[in-house]
């Protein structure tokens, strides 16, 4: 992954397991979160690969 920087506090940012929840479901995925304020980011991979599709399933459901 690329080095991503905090717009705020200028500082790197640092690869984390993230909670994001949907539909009253949970679950951890890649992120990048800056250790600073504790802003949480998803790449557009992620969201692409791992959370559209999960959006998609239980919304079938």
């Amino acid at each position: 992954m690329s080095e991503w920087y905090c717009y705020e506090d200028k500082v790197a940012m640092e690869e984390k397991e993230l909670l994001i929840s949907y539909l009253l479901l949970r679950q951890f995925v890649p992120g990048i979160k800056c250790p600073v304020c504790g802003r949480e980011y998803l790449t557009e991979e992620v969201v692409s690969t791992i959370v559209n599709p999960a959006e998609d399933a239980l919304e079938q459901k």
